[in-house]
């Protein structure tokens, strides 16, 4: 039994353990995906910690992150990052040398506090991660802050790489899905998300990721996605009031208002949902190649 009453007093549940399955590296759940998801792992702010273990020895911090959108979606895209991403590699790097020395590779994830900040929920995960790398002083963090070695998670030559995403909320979301993306999806998403930021039709809207839309099209269901809307002061957003939602989970993705379907559209092209007037063109290729076959929206 290892010693982690530090960090499970500072309210750190063991949840996952990096495994190599299949031949990749996945982060396998080590409590049931209902206790998870009742937790708030799933789709709560969170900060988590990995921690490697070696038998007979005292257990050693590796990482502290933060996941805007639940600790099970971080880790998936931490899985697509040992692939995709310069980073990603450079972490597997060195938890792989880790784990072929004999130790175990965990995840302790905690629930980030919420405060209430100007009458609006404010969720303190970006400010715990801060705190808690000052405190722990994880190596792999301060290996990461130091190297040479760059997040390739936008690829050289992309458009987007004119656009600062710090302006974006929550843009570690943002940056965390492309980290996780192939590079053809990079770009993909790259390109959506410039035609988004280019129209007139966003440019007085304010953006927020929100998770949990139920009733979207396709594969949009319950997804966290990046949302241009007019939010109310509670931070919701206005009935009628949203343009555009894109995809930040598994598949690059665009969800647009059935009022601004072109009426030429074949529908055979896009997944339309009547009871949410919602609609998603089924290939984001084509649609990015002709948007206003797709929509009315300039």
């Amino acid at each position: 039994m290892k010693n982690w009453s530090a960090i499970t007093k500072l309210g750190f549940i063991k949840t996952h353990e990096l495994k190599l399955q299949n031949g990749r590296f996945k982060f396998l759940p080590l409590i049931p995906h209902e206790e998870l998801d009742s937790l708030g792992f799933k789709n709560k702010s969170c900060v988590y910690i990995w921690g490697a273990e070696r038998e007979n020895q005292a257990g050693e911090i590796v990482y502290v992150g933060k996941a805007g959108g639940g600790v099970a979606t971080r880790l998936t895209q931490h899985e697509g990052g040992f692939v995709n991403s310069g980073t990603g590699k450079k972490n597997l790097e060195e938890l792989s040398k880790l784990m072929e020395s004999g130790c175990r590779i965990y995840v302790f994830s905690r629930v980030a506090e919420i405060i209430k900040l100007f009458d609006v929920d404010v969720s303190l995960y970006s400010t715990e991660e801060e705190a808690l790398i000052e405190r722990l002083s994880p190596w792999l963090n301060r290996a990461r802050n130091t190297s040479n070695y760059k997040n390739s998670a936008i690829p050289l030559g992309v458009k987007v790489q004119e656009i600062s995403l710090d302006y974006l909320p929550h843009h570690d979301e943002v940056e965390a899905f492309l980290d996780s993306l192939a590079i053809e999806d990079k770009e993909l998403f790259s390109r959506l998300l410039t035609w988004v930021l280019d129209l007139n039709a966003t440019k007085h809207l304010s953006q927020k990721v929100i998770g949990g839309y139920t009733g979207q099209p396709l594969k949009m269901n319950g997804k966290r996605m990046l949302t241009f809307a007019e939010f109310g002061e509670k931070g919701r957003a206005l009935p009628n009031a949203w343009r555009i939602r894109l995809s930040l989970e598994d598949n690059v993705g665009v969800v647009l208002p059935l009022d601004f379907k072109s009426p030429t559209l074949e529908e055979d092209l896009v997944d339309i949902k009547y009871n949410t007037k919602a609609f998603s063109p089924k290939n984001v290729r084509d649609f990015l190649a002709d948007p206003q076959k797709y929509t009315t929206l300039i």
